[in-house]
């Protein structure tokens, strides 16, 4: 797990309307959470090898009425700390929430291979199953 400011996409994403950002003590913890639950946000990054960056590529990137299909053909994707391609991850305690992006780092630059995709309610819950309760086993 990440800090959701230290990820690329978290200024955007922050900005989401359905999500809040709150500041502690001194402004020093900023903490995010997604309004309709009150569960806060956490982050995720993590590192795939390039033939898992392409099938993860291609489902970011598939049309709303194909991604249910095609995260459910989705083959296991192991992470590779080693990795260039690293896909970022918001995702909200309750699963309700998940915000995902792409990204390919090369000598400490980062490209966007995709935009940012927003998902709520079951759907988000399919992805945190899929992407993140896998990396766990």
């Amino acid at each position: 797990m990440s800090k959701f400011f230290a990820l690329e996409m978290s200024d955007e994403v922050a900005k989401h309307p359905r999500l809040a950002t709150s500041s502690g003590i001194f402004g020093l913890f900023k903490k995010v959470t997604y309004k309709p639950t009150g569960s806060e946000i956490e982050s995720y990054s993590n590192c795939y090898r390039m033939e898992d960056a392409i099938a993860l590529r291609d489902l970011i990137n598939a049309q709303d009425k194909d991604f249910e299909s095609k995260l459910s053909s989705l083959k296991r994707v192991d992470c590779d700390p080693s990795a260039a391609f690293h896909l970022d991850l918001c995702v909200s305690h309750d699963c309700k929430f998940v915000a995902m992006q792409l990204n390919h780092l090369v000598e400490g630059e980062i490209t966007h291979i995709t935009p940012i995709r927003y998902f709520e309610g079951p759907m988000a819950e399919m992805i945190e199953n899929k992407l993140l309760d896998a990396d766990a086993s």
